[in-house]
């Protein structure tokens, strides 16, 4: 699985192929009759993704044939990469720089290879998806799926405020 990316995806277009659980067998000297591996796949098209999931359903059923057993594949499709409308983000830009309190906004933010639900609603739709940082000083530098996350609260009326300020500037 781990040679996936390296050898069949563009190298210009990054993704992941990653196992993070594996299960098999109840006791050390006991063969295990069965085995479960759980792991994620993330890329940021489209395209990538499903070549992704086509690879590793060609690995699993090649070992499994080599081996005389059977597999299964249960994809749970998480989000799909978000993929902002250029158009909506640049206005979106514009509305974040007019709100007091705004100390640093970043508009070239890294990629990142996180997921959000809100991928599902830009794939037929145009839409914009922004960050909002909740960082006041090094105690507080941690992600939110990290265990010492701590937000500032403060932040959540900025955000509030942009929100609004941008719906209203589309309605105008």
């Amino acid at each position: 699985l781990q040679t996936i990316v390296a050898r069949e995806v563009n190298p210009i277009d990054r993704a992941v192929v990653g196992v993070g659980k594996l299960n098999a067998g109840t006791r050390y000297n006991i063969v295990a009759n069965d085995a479960e591996i759980e792991g994620t796949i993330r890329a940021f098209s489209h395209e990538t993704r499903e070549h992704l999931k086509e690879a590793v359903t060609r690995i699993a059923k090649g070992i499994a044939e080599l081996n005389r057993c059977e597999f299964e594949i249960d994809w749970y499709d998480a989000a799909a990469p978000v993929i902002n409308t250029p158009e909506l983000a640049e206005e979106f830009q514009k509305v974040v720089a007019q709100v007091e309190g705004i100390d640093n906004l970043i508009t070239n933010y890294e990629l990142s290879m996180g997921a959000d639900d809100f991928a599902d609603y830009v794939v037929n739709k145009p839409g914009v998806y922004g960050l909002l940082g909740s960082q006041s000083g090094e105690e507080t530098a941690y992600g939110h799926h990290h265990e010492k996350f701590d937000i500032d609260e403060r932040v959540l009326a900025l955000g509030v405020e942009i929100e609004v300020k941008y719906f209203l500037s589309r309605l105008a």
